[in-house]
């Protein structure tokens, strides 16, 4: 009796291995029921102090304007937005603030 047990055994992981997914997934006799999710912890950690955010640079530092305007003839069109970048340069003996307006 146990030999007939371990051939079919062995018959099963066999169909398993080799078969075809969908006959491996509907004849797999060890199969379980998916496990329930477990709940989300309702403990809701502080994300503020895992994020890393540049500190603004000071404002007492000197500041250089560039505005960078497109090449094209503009006139009659109407400027929908601004972008303004600031960064650190290095001029000998200061250091400033370039201010980009795009």
């Amino acid at each position: 009796m146990e030999q007939s047990y371990l051939m079919q055994e062995i018959a099963n992981l066999k169909r398993m291995m080799f078969g075809k997914k969908s006959e491996r997934l509907a004849k797999d006799p060890v199969q379980k029921p998916p496990k329930e999710n477990p709940k989300p912890n309702t403990a809701t950690k502080d994300n503020t102090s895992s994020v890393h955010r540049r500190e603004p640079i000071p404002a007492n530092l000197p500041r250089e304007e560039v505005i960078i305007e497109p090449e094209e003839n503009t006139e009659g069109l109407t400027r929908i937005g601004m972008a303004e970048s600031e960064y650190y340069a290095y001029i000998p003996g200061k250091l400033v603030v370039i201010r980009v307006i795009r």
